[in-house]
């Protein structure tokens, strides 16, 4: 027999009631919700792929900017006379997005207790029936009397499970593009600080006019890619696959992440093993740590010229991000595997020696080293 996915519900022990979980696990089920959620996190970037049903979710992600407070002191009553006071409604948010009510009438009220989002397979309900006198089973007024109301309101408007796969790829690109816009704001906001100090603290100019150049790149590298579309994001990631040391190529939250395993770096003839690396791609960001890093003088090495958060690109950085400005994501990725692979002893922060275990001789090393190779 088929049943409901339970997430959330476990402090209600619903399956030791078992004519109230056959009866609520068929009604859910002939409506075509597959799942049930109690008190979930419901985020901006909450989509389901199959039509879920959240009670009560709490949400996350700034309430004020995109869900509003309804309170009804009269429907607060009307719940604590079905469940003997014990209501947990004093007030409730929604959805500021597109969705439609749910209301139940009672003689001349009518009380909004719930909404269906169809964008996101969502419906839900303002408060949780589940917290009744479960013990009295299928003549559960309370809950049941909610079922029916909601088996309505999916009886007339036909709910079905919608491809919900767009609306994830908008949401993530929206994300994407919103964080190049921060981080471009950010930007020329240092920028501007920047000169504000130079007219105030004269002392300081040599060093304000060199991080001026240095905003000022990432300035440009990020106006190059302020406005991208997800089929331009695709198009690259589906390069980068294309690449045989590279796995698991995914957008994420705003990122770009990919894993290159089990990199060596020839070393004295011998591979030297570095392990698996996680490598993200921010809009104007690089960060590559390693799945196993070691530590050194209680720093995180994750290679020898990665120390901590601080990655010593050489003098190919330039070049590197005008390649991540310019979404040219393959020559970067192969970019970053050579580095990864190399090792320059005297312009380090770590001594190989950590990961091999032998002390370095002082005689010169061959050494391998990215090449600027062009694509």
């Amino acid at each position: 027999m088929e049943t409901l996915n339970l997430i959330g519900c476990d402090s209600y022990n619903l399956k030791q009631y078992p004519k109230l979980f056959l009866k609520l696990n068929s009604e859910l089920l002939g409506m075509g919700i597959k799942a049930v959620k109690c008190q979930q996190i419901f985020e901006e970037d909450t989509f389901e792929n199959v039509l879920t049903l959240y009670l009560k979710p709490n949400y996350h992600g700034g309430n004020d900017r995109w869900t509003g407070l309804r309170s009804d002191s009269n429907f607060r009553i009307y719940l604590g006379q079905l469940t003997g006071n014990r209501a947990d409604n004093s007030g409730y948010y929604y959805p500021l997005e597109e969705h439609e009510e749910i209301t139940i009438k009672e003689g001349r009220s009518e009380y909004h207790f719930g909404c269906y989002i169809p964008n996101r397979n969502i419906v839900i309900l303002y408060f949780n029936p589940l917290y009744s006198d479960l013990s009295l089973e299928k003549e559960d007024r309370y809950l049941f009397k909610f079922i029916e109301v909601l088996k309505e309101f999916v009886s007339k408007r036909k709910l079905e499970t919608k491809d919900v796969s767009k609306m994830i790829e908008e949401n993530m690109l929206n994300k994407f593009n919103k964080a190049i816009g921060d981080n471009l704001k950010q930007a020329v906001d240092r920028v501007n600080n920047y000169y504000s100090c130079i007219s105030t603290n004269q002392e300081d100019i040599v060093e304000k006019r060199r991080m001026i150049e240095s905003e000022k790149v990432t300035v440009e590298a990020l106006k190059k890619v302020n406005k991208i579309t997800i089929e331009g994001l695709k198009k690259q990631i589906e390069f980068v696959k294309q690449l045989n040391f590279v796995k698991d190529v995914k957008l994420d939250n705003g990122e770009i992440v990919l894993e290159m395993p089990d990199i060596k770096i020839r070393w004295k003839e011998e591979d030297v093993s570095m392990g698996d690396y996680v490598i993200t791609y921010q809009p104007n960001k690089i960060k590559i740590v390693n799945k196993n890093p070691i530590m050194v003088s209680g720093d995180v090495a994750h290679h020898p010229h990665i120390r901590d958060n601080s990655i010593c690109f050489g003098n190919r950085q330039d070049k590197m991000y005008d390649l991540l400005a310019s979404l040219k994501l393959k020559q970067l990725t192969y970019f970053v595997y050579l580095f990864l692979k190399s090792y320059n002893k005297d312009d380090c922060f770590n001594q190989i020696s950590h990961w091999t275990g032998e002390e370095e001789e002082q005689e010169e090393e061959e050494e391998q080293d990215v090449q600027d190779e062009e694509f």
